[in-house]
This record gives structure tokens, sequence and C-alpha cells, in this order.
């Protein structure tokens, strides 16, 4: 809940101060942004099949075969990084040409949805890092210092730099996608490190019995407390 919170925080914050660039540029920005949104479907029914699975073999015991399958899941990542690049550079003028902005306007469309395009690998890649494999191990805590953590961190104040210095829109976008690169590495770290394979199915067996024992514990409290109270006649 706090990972999501914060990060669409600072996805607000961000359009905001692209904002100040002019309406213009927030519109290319929110087309852009919708645009490469599209091609979020496939990766997060990537993400969510390899969280099962994983989250599975985990559950059974199986950590290295949960490994082998995060290692196969990136590598598909990988493949669909590759064509929905190639589609998303291939049809910028056809999306220019639907939206029927003004030639200058038109124009900033395809230099931002080149760079959406490049970026694309990045953003996808650590999204199917942390929600397909960290998460299925349950590594929330690396997930959201990741996910949210590198938004408020990175990318909100190089955004903020790039405007306030005066960079047009693409390369504004491209401070931004600084730390997409900076989720992927982390994440890529971290997986190689199998430091995130955790089992859900004991850690939930251990607070079960924690949380057996503290109620145990307080109505035991609360019987002694009742026997020990001195009454008056």
């Amino acid at each position: 809940i706090f990972n999501e919170a914060f990060w669409v925080i600072s996805m607000t914050v961000g359009f905001a101060i692209y904002g100040r660039l002019g309406t213009s540029a927030l519109a290319v920005v929110q087309v852009a942004s919708t645009i490469t949104d599209i091609f979020i479907a496939c990766y997060c029914g990537l993400a969510n099949a390899g969280n099962v699975i994983i989250g599975q073999n985990l559950g059974q015991g199986n950590r290295e075969e949960a490994y082998f399958i995060a290692r196969k899941v990136m590598k598909i990542s990988w493949i669909l990084n590759i064509v929905s690049t190639l589609i998303a550079i291939l049809s910028r003028e056809f999306i220019c040409s639907v939206y029927g902005f003004s030639a200058e306007t038109s124009e900033l469309l395809m230099k931002s949805l080149l760079v959406y395009a490049i970026l694309l690998t990045p953003r996808m890649m650590a999204y199917v890092l942390i929600c397909g494999i960290l998460r299925a191990g349950g590594d929330t805590t690396f997930s959201m210092l990741c996910d949210a953590g590198f938004n408020w961190i990175i990318q909100v104040p190089l955004i903020l730099l790039a405007v306030k210095m005066g960079f047009p829109l693409p390369v504004c976008l491209a401070f931004a996608g600084v730390s997409e690169v900076c989720k992927t590495v982390a994440s890529y770290i971290r997986i190689i490190k199998k430091k995130w394979m955790k089992d859900l199915i004991k850690l939930l067996r251990r607070i079960k019995v924690k949380l057996v024992l503290k109620f145990t514990m307080s109505i035991t409290m609360m019987c002694l407390k009742i026997l020990l109270k001195p009454k008056i006649f």
C-alpha cells in the first residue's frame, strides 16, 4: 500500500513539474505516457504469471526452481522490450497524426515518444523485476525502497533540475529515466544475490504463532488481574 501510494504521489509531482514548461509540454507528456502505458498490459501478464509461479515454488521449498523461473522471466522480458521499443518507435508518426496537434507540438511529441520508447526497456524491466520477482519472494521492503525511493531521491529532483536549467521536454524526460535505470540495476543485483527468496508460508506461520502467543498472554494477564484484584465487601 505504502509503495503504491508513494509511487503515485511522486509521479503526480513529476507531472506538476512538467507543467512548468507550458500546456503543450504537459499535453505531450500525458499523451506519451498514455501510449507507453499500453505496453504495460503485456508486462503485467508476464509479471503476474512469474509472481504466482515463483511464489508457489518458494512455498514448496524449491528455491533453485524459483530462481530458474526468475531468470526465465527476465529473458522473456528482454524479448518483449525489443519488440515493444521497435513498435513504439515505428508508430510515432501515426500517433502524431491521430492527435492532430500543431506542427510545433507534433514535433515535440515525436521527440518525446522517441525518448519514451528508449526508456521503455529500463522502465518495464524494473516493473517486472520488482512486481514479478522480488515481491513474489516476499522482499517487499526492498521493493518499496527501490520503486518509490528512487522516484523521490533521483527522479523528482532530476526533473526539477532539468526544468530549472531550461532544458527542452525530451531532455527532461531523459533525466527522469535515470531513476528507472537505477531501479533495474539495483533489482537485478538483488535477484542475482538471491537475497529476495523467502518462504512466505513459513513467515505466515511464524506470524500466526506470534499472534496466538500474544493473544494467550493477554488473556492470561487479564485473568490474573481479575483473580488478584482485592475484593471489597
